[in-house]
């Protein structure tokens, strides 16, 4: 059995690590009070959060679900502590909406983007502005909103964000979404998946929308004013596509 002795200051070997993480932050935070101090899995949980405020993903370059199952775990343990993906990438050669499913599965951490730009065709470089720009404007809900990521035993086909002004809806598999209608007020929901559409389920009355799409790289494939009542409605939406839905 350890004990305190023989040149060691605790007989603890976890307290004595605490220690020693504590006194590293102490110290470097006095040099540099907004240090960032990074930890990626598996080492984070609930405690690490006193030694570091950054937790990454472990690493799984071009496994964009991958990426996304580990993001969600841990911003469902990380509280308001910020949340990375791993380093993203894929083929020059690759479809453009293949590419946008790295940055899409990830829409609801901090992106880190790891192609190289100089590299890959220019519609690639227009859908990452798109997406990186929607990201920026929307950062308040994705990662500030409360977050809402649906069947974990699914590996989260559905995950939601949602402010008091906002509501964005990313589907990953070929789910539905049913929200109640004073959460679609302005709602987006981000088509990250290959099939060209997402269903609405309204459990009551919406009332008149208007209804802009998008495609991967931002242009306008359709504009609409509707008026949807409590029923289900189809829309057609381009693959790694954004539908947004705003209340008249």
């Amino acid at each position: 059995m350890l004990t305190a002795a023989g040149g060691r200051d605790y007989a603890s070997v976890n307290e004595a690590v605490d220690k020693l993480m504590t006194d590293v932050m102490s110290r470097l935070r006095a040099v540099k009070p907004d240090i960032l101090i990074e930890f990626r899995q598996p080492y984070i949980g609930p405690l690490m959060r006193k030694y570091g405020n950054m937790f990454r993903a472990a690493d799984c370059p071009n496994m964009a679900v991958i990426n996304r199952a580990r993001t969600t775990d841990i911003r469902l343990l990380c509280g308001d502590t910020a949340v990375h993906s791993d380093m993203f990438m894929w083929h020059k050669d690759d479809s453009v909406e293949n590419a946008a499913l790295q940055i899409l599965n990830v829409l609801f951490s901090v992106p880190q983007l790891s192609v190289r730009l100089d590299s890959i065709p220019d519609e690639h470089l227009e859908m990452i502005e798109f997406w990186i720009n929607y990201w920026r404007e929307n950062r308040d809900v994705l990662l500030d909103g409360e977050f809402i990521p649906l069947n974990p035993s699914a590996v989260y086909p559905m995950i939601l964000a949602r402010t008091k002004n906002k509501t964005i809806a990313a589907l990953y598999n070929d789910v539905f979404i049913s929200l109640d209608p004073k959460e679609c007020d302005n709602l987006d929901v981000v088509n990250a998946k290959s099939s060209e559409y997402v269903v609405l389920d309204l459990s009551c009355d919406l009332g008149k929308v208007n209804t802009d799409t998008y495609d991967c790289s931002g242009n306008i494939v359709k504009k609409q004013t509707l008026t949807l009542k409590k029923g289900i409605y189809k829309f057609m939406v381009p693959a790694s596509g954004l539908l947004t839905i705003v209340k008249k």
